[in-house]
């Protein structure tokens, strides 16, 4: 029998993962999103819109006996479907700044019978420009992976990382696969321009940002306790680094590269330039990285520091194959 809406909260087993659900749901609300609530039933043909694959889990529909309507006869294998008519609901209503979320439960055909249900959070995104005098127009991608990473931060999980992803309908340059810890969590991104076509938004010239994340992968990893250690006694001591490398290798391999180094005297390490034009050969970009130094019982010398930044440096050109750019 059909089902409507229900709380995803039951399939999580401890409080400490149910707490998680709230603390994600608070994240979302106060970076500007607004909660809706859809019927768990969708139109198998928009998975076929969306490009979905034949062997992609999401095409493991599940078919009702007697639907609601004859429109929608499956239950959905994902948000992103009933968040699309949400959005184009809200354009035919005039509304021009449209920032949707959904917490609610998937249904995917594994064959059993009953279906495996995972709780989901999914949000859809859309800023058309000039409706405030005063705009900062910073990239859909760059503002939904930052809401991404307050939420991981928010429930104290680490690592995580954001890999290309080969999501049909995103944007190829636009858009990432979510890991937290070395389990792909969900994706993050643009739709791509050929799906706005298809779903008849071509008129919309604005990014239309995605993401969707497994809230049951999240939660298994709540719960952490924070600890505290005493500030550092000595100073940190920073430099830069600029590689050019092949297009098809990312920032976050080579932060890995650094992370993996064999060193306690790195304290950290983060992207702070990527450049691909002028003077860059076609197939190549340039990447460029800051890395910390710290030692806990002294002050360390530069010829310490650049002794060891140089074994870095030979190591990453040696792991990617790369080059030194000067900066």
């Amino acid at each position: 029998a059909p089902v409507g809406p229900g709380s995803p909260d039951s399939l999580l087993k401890s409080m400490a993962q149910k707490s998680g659900i709230i603390k994600t749901k608070e994240v979302v609300r106060t970076s500007g999103f607004n909660e809706t609530i859809n019927f768990s039933f969708m139109n198998p043909r928009v998975l076929d819109m969306l490009d979905i694959p034949e062997t992609d889990e999401r095409k493991k529909t599940i078919t009702l006996i007697n639907p609601l309507r004859k429109e929608n006869p499956c239950m959905r294998t994902f948000l992103l479907p009933s968040l699309v008519e949400n959005l184009i609901h809200n354009l035919n209503q005039g509304i021009r700044d449209i920032k949707i979320f959904e917490v609610s439960r998937v249904f995917i055909n594994k064959g059993e019978k009953l279906p495996c249900e995972k709780p989901v959070l999914g949000a859809i995104y859309l800023y058309q420009h000039g409706q405030k005098l005063w705009e900062d127009k910073v990239e859909v991608y760059y503002i939904l992976k930052g809401i991404i990473e307050k939420i991981f931060q928010a429930n104290l999980i680490r690592p995580y990382t954001f890999s290309v992803t080969t999501e049909p309908f995103l944007h190829p340059g636009k858009s990432a696969d979510i890991y937290a810890g070395d389990k792909r969590t969900g994706y993050v991104g643009c739709l791509s321009p050929e799906i706005k076509n298809v779903l008849d938004l071509k008129s919309i010239k604005s990014e239309i940002g995605v993401f969707e994340l497994d809230l049951a992968s999240i939660a298994v990893q709540t719960g952490r306790k924070i600890t505290y250690t005493a500030l550092p006694r000595f100073p940190y001591t920073q430099r830069d680094i600029s590689l050019l490398v092949d297009s098809s290798i990312a920032s976050e391999e080579i932060l890995a590269l650094i992370r993996s180094f064999p060193s306690e005297l790195i304290e950290g390490s983060w992207l702070f330039d990527l450049y691909q034009g002028k003077n860059i050969p076609a197939g190549k970009r340039s990447l460029g990285f800051t890395i910390q130094y710290r030692a806990k019982d002294k002050t360390l010398t530069d010829e310490e520091v650049d002794r060891l930044h140089q074994e870095i440096t030979t190591y990453l050109i040696k792991k990617t194959g790369g080059q030194l750019r000067s900066l």
